[in-house]
């Protein structure tokens, strides 16, 4: 028998294994997942201290023998079956994944309250030639733990695995501090990609939250397939034919719908490997846990015509072998069986992204914002654009010329087609540049408006009221054509630029009602009618009027201003009768339900708690509504005369009664009560204008 017992320069050799950072710390944290951890938290070295890395979980932590087998090279058996959840799988994780970046790794973890620390030290181990894993005691655990990593530390379950001597970071990071931070926070958004379905679990996923921070940063929150955004189309999902293995197809909106957090999101930047045709491609789970993106697997052409297609694919963890899984968790590749299936269903999801592209938001050419370009397909397979003559303005525009002027237009608009700067385009939509989709604003259709009645005035003798046209419509916080040359080709000055959703938080309504306004779904009421005429600083009778009668529109809002009539009728009679029941109620409990021994402590909280109470709500209400206008101060008499009758119908009538007198009733109690009323209706006055002021 020959002992061939391991050199100990193995360990030296294992650092070769192809570790990143990135995937070290990954590979860490896969343990603590396996070991369900909730929170798990990365510290590296600031100013003053000497280099680490630490991470340390909250997760069901190790026994001592646990611990050492850990520590062991291939400690478990990568054929053994596995939980569902556990994202090991060679048992040499923890070794590799650490050495490849420290020549020091010690291991600290307590469960059931119990510390248990164990070290590997490369240079330790070159110095005696053994396989020696070092035993730290609690003492010399504390002393070796930076301050700010013991902090951390759990008290009753967890691990903490802290690598020192950091050699190969440096050489690769740089050796600066910030060089470090930047590698730090390129880690951070590496953790939140491939962990982002722990972090943000979609619905369907079977497993709990978790927390990841880099020195008490959470690491960004990122999801490949903007599941959350309504415009994403999904595909059917679909199981893998004689596995547990699914896909799930994904396109993304077109780049220019892409929000600003939807980008962040996507983690989309202008250099290699951040933009929509770098990402496209087949995104690989095992158990969850993000193992490689990116790729077609050479079953599609990477293009720009399919940037905005992914793939999800979940694989669980007994299917390693079959996908030749890497050490590093980093790799895999699919058997002949599932790339088969993976083909025959990205062929069919590579139509929906061709289409989101090229055919996005093409309408009828009888909509008046119908597609100024046409996609010309010729028979080599090229393509060209050329502008849509079909178009209503552009078409408009053309039967107002003369011949000679239509061929002087025809030509030019082949030159504008001809000179379209088609490798700019690529070039920029390549890097997914955001191309402005801005419309025209309101100097620039005041000013095309005025151009095109002139040029209709002056070829068909056209008078300004037939160019015009005569309905009320919103576009984008503009009010359309009538609004903009009115019938004695006088442009009112409108002096705000406001966008759609500007104009609703104006008038107090939603931006689904300025839509329906603007698509004539609905009307507006006559209030909002007159804050458009603020807004716009247009007269109602050139707004409501121009040269033809809207009689749909009139009948609108005399129904609609007889409903406002009716409800504001409705609220007046709900607040006086309000006030009513409580001055009835409350005379009732008195004469009825109070007994003589609180019949004195019960008027007095009547007359000097509830009802002043009362009658000042009901006075703020009035005033802020404006219930009769000037007249509701004639109401502060009213409330006057009811207060009086409240202390003479309790109090003084009880008194009468048990003395046998009549005394008269205390006119100063009517000036108590107008007062209170007064202020009440002041206070909601005041409310009502600084209201009013607010909206305009």
């Amino acid at each position: 028998m020959v002992d061939c017992t391991p050199d100990p320069n193995l360990l030296e050799s294992m650092r070769s294994v192809g570790y990143s950072l990135n995937t070290a710390v990954a590979d860490i944290i896969d343990n603590s997942i396996a070991a369900h951890a909730k929170t798990i938290s990365i510290r590296y070295f600031d100013h003053g201290e000497d280099p680490y890395v630490a991470i340390i979980d909250d997760g069901d932590g190790m026994d001592y023998e646990t611990a050492v087998n850990a520590m062991k090279l291939a400690g478990t058996n990568p054929n053994a079956k596995r939980n569902a959840n556990d994202l090991g799988r060679f048992g040499l994780g923890l070794k590799t994944a650490s050495l490849s970046q420290a020549r020091s790794v010690m291991l600290s973890t307590v469960q059931h309250g119990r510390q248990n620390t164990l070290r590997w030290d490369l240079d330790h181990v070159a110095r005696t030639r053994e396989w020696d894993l070092e035993t730290l005691d609690e003492e010399q655990t504390n002393l070796e733990l930076p301050r700010k990593v013991r902090d951390l530390m759990p008290s009753t379950h967890g691990t903490c695995v802290l690598w020192r001597n950091l050699d190969r970071l440096g050489n690769v990071a740089g050796d600066s501090l910030q060089d470090i931070d930047q590698a730090m926070l390129e880690l951070s958004g590496y953790l939140g990609l491939v962990f982002h379905r722990f972090l943000h679990p979609y619905p369907e996923d079977e497993i709990e939250r978790i927390s990841i921070t880099v020195n008490d940063e959470p690491v960004p929150e990122r999801d490949p397939f903007l599941v959350n955004n309504l415009a994403t189309q999904r595909q059917r999902m679909q199981r893998i034919p004689g596995t547990d293995a699914t896909l799930c197809g994904y396109t993304l909106p077109y780049q220019n719908k892409l929000t600003m957090e939807d980008r962040g999101l996507l983690d989309l930047k202008q250099e290699k490997g951040h933009t929509l045709f770098d990402t496209q491609g087949f995104y690989i789970y095992r158990a969850y846990r993000l193992i490689t993106w990116g790729s077609w697997f050479r079953l599609l052409t990477r293009k720009e015509a399919t940037k905005l297609s992914r793939v999800q694919v979940d694989i669980p963890n007994n299917m390693d072998d079959e996908w030749t899984l890497d050490i590093k968790k980093s790799q895999a590749t699919p058997p002949k069986t599932i790339r088969d299936a993976m083909k025959r269903y990205v062929e069919k999801l590579a139509a929906p992204s061709r289409r989101t592209q090229q055919f996005r938001g093409r309408k009828t050419s009888n909509d008046p914002e119908a597609r100024i370009w046409d996609v010309i397909s010729d028979r080599d397979g090229s393509f060209r654009y050329e502008i849509n003559t079909d178009n209503p303005y552009v078409k408009g525009f053309i039967d107002n010329l003369s011949r000679e002027q239509r061929r002087d237009f025809s030509g030019m608009i082949k030159v504008f087609a001809a000179a379209f700067p088609y490798n700019d385009v690529q070039s920029r939509l390549s890097v997914d540049e955001h191309g402005a989709e801005n419309g025209l604003t309101d100097d620039e259709i005041r000013e095309c408006a005025q151009d095109m009645w002139m040029l209709a005035n002056q070829l068909k003798h056209m008078s300004a009221s037939a160019f015009v046209f005569p309905t009320i419509k919103v576009q984008g916080g503009i009010v359309a054509w009538s609004m903009i040359l009115d019938a004695k080709s006088r442009q009112p000055e409108l002096k705000k630029k406001l966008t759609q959703e500007q104009v609703a938080e104006l008038l107090g309504v939603s931006r689904q009602t300025i839509s329906n306004w603007e698509n004539e779904k609905s009307y507006p009421d006559i209030i909002s009618v007159i804050k458009m005429s603020e807004c716009y600083d247009v007269s109602l009778d050139y707004l409501l009027k121009g040269e033809q009668k809207m009689k749909s529109y009139y009948d609108y809002l005399e129904e609609s201003t007889n409903v406002v009539k009716s409800n504001a009728n409705r609220n007046k009679i709900i607040t006086i009768l309000s006030y009513l029941l409580i001055w009835a109620f409350a005379m009732i409990v008195f004469w009825f339900f109070a007994s003589g021994s609180d019949a004195m402590g019960y008027s007095l909280m009547f007359l000097w708690f509830i009802l002043p109470i009362s009658t000042f709500i009901v006075s703020i209400v009035i005033g802020k509504n404006n219930f009769w206008g000037k007249g509701k101060w004639a109401f502060t008499l009213f409330f006057g005369v009811m207060y009086m009758l409240a202390e003479y119908g309790t109090f003084k009538m009880a008194n009468n009664i048990a003395f046998n007198k009549l005394n008269a009733p205390d006119l100063g109690m009517i000036v108590a009560g107008a007062i209170i009323s007064a202020i009440g209706m002041l206070v909601g006055s005041l409310w009502n204008k600084k209201r009013h002021n607010q909206k305009k």
